[in-house]
C-alpha cells in the first residue's frame, strides 16, 4: 500500500513538473496559469515525504493504513503550501490533495496483488535524524552545510569538480563503497528532510548540499552547490586518489562553473 502511494506521488509529481516546464510563463512574476501548475507538484512532493515516513511501519489492517495515508494527503504542509491569499494556488493544492485521497480510497486488495517494489527509501523521524546529525557533527563537523573549499573537516577529505568525474569513475567509486558500506545509508541534507536509502539507489552525482554515510560514520560523500563532490574516509580517499593517479591536478581543484 505504501509502495502504491509512493508511486502515485512520484508519477504525478513528474507529470506536473513537466507541465509547468512546458506551459509555465517562465517569468519571475507568476501568472494565473503558473499558480494552477507549480503548487501541484510542490504539494505532491510534501505528501510523498509524509508517505515515505511510513515505510517499515506496521498497520493492523488495510483500512488503518489507508486512514493514515489520507490524513497525510490532507495535512502535509510547509511554508510553500500554507494557505495564502491566492485562491488559484489554494484550489490547485486542494485539488491534488482530494485526488490523492480519492486514489487511496479506490485501492482494493486485488489492486495490491501485482505491485512492483520500489527502491527502499524511508524518511527519518526528527529524533532519529537528530542523532545522526550529532554524530556527523562530532566526527566530521557537518552542520547542514559543509564547504569543501573551507577545509572545515577535522578529518582528511578530497574533492573533485563534478565535471571532472566520468561515469566510469562513479561506477568504480560506487563498487568500492558497496563492498565496504552497509546496504542502507543515510541521506542528510540542508533542508533537514533526511532519508535512509538502499545503497543500490545511491548516486553521488545527484547530491546537492547533501551528505551521505552509513551508521559507522567512517566515510562520507558530500555534494555541494559549487558542483563539487567531496570524499572523506581513509579507504575512500585512497580509492579516489588511485583512480585519479593520472589526473592528480584535478584533486582539490575548484573551477567556477557559472
Amino acid at each position: 500500500m505504501i509502495t502504491v502511494a509512493r508511486r502515485y506521488c512520484t508519477e504525478n509529481f513528474l507529470l506536473w513538473c513537466g507541465k509547468y516546464s512546458q506551459e509555465g510563463s517562465g517569468r519571475s512574476k507568476y501568472s494565473d496559469k503558473d499558480y494552477d501548475l507549480f503548487p501541484r507538484y510542490i504539494v505532491l512532493r510534501e505528501i510523498l515525504e509524509g508517505v515515505e515516513s511510513l515505510v517499515e511501519q506496521y498497520f493492523s489492517s488495510l483500512d488503518d493504513c489507508k486512514a493514515e495515508l489520507k490524513l497525510i494527503g490532507l495535512t502535509s504542509n510547509s511554508k510553500f503550501t500554507a494557505d495564502g491569499q491566492n485562491s488559484i494556488k489554494n484550489n490547485a493544492i486542494q485539488d491534488e490533495r482530494n485526488k490523492f485521497v480519492t486514489f487511496i480510497n479506490n485501492i482494493t486488495n486485488s489492486d495490491l496483488d501485482q505491485v512492483e517494489p520500489l527502491p527502499y527509501r524511508r524518511k527519518m523521524n526528527i529524533d532519529e535524524a537528530k542523532q545522526i546529525r550529532q554524530q556527523l557533527f562530532k566526527i566530521w563537523k557537518y552542520d547542514s552545510y559543509w564547504d569543501p573549499l573551507d577545509d572545515c573537516s577535522p578529518k582528511p577529505t578530497v574533492f573533485l569538480m563534478q565535471a571532472n568525474v566520468t561515469d566510469d569513475d562513479i561506477e568504480r567509486i560506487l563498487e568500492a563503497v558497496k563492498e565496504r558500506a552497509n546496504n542502507r545509508i543515510f541521506w542528510i541534507n540542508e533542508d533537514h528532510v533526511d532519508y535512509e536509502i538502499e545503497i543500490d539507489s545511491f548516486d553521488p552525482t545527484k547530491l546537492y548540499e547533501t551528505i551521505c554515510c552509513d551508521n559507522n560514520f567512517d566515510w562520507v560523500i558530500y555534494g555541494s552547490h559549487e558542483s563539487t563532490i567531496t570524499f572523506g574516509g581513509t579507504w575512500l580517499i585512497e580509492i579516489v586518489k588511485q583512480l585519479f593517479s593520472d589526473r592528480e591536478d584535478k584533486l582539490n581543484l575548484w573551477e567556477r562553473t557559472w
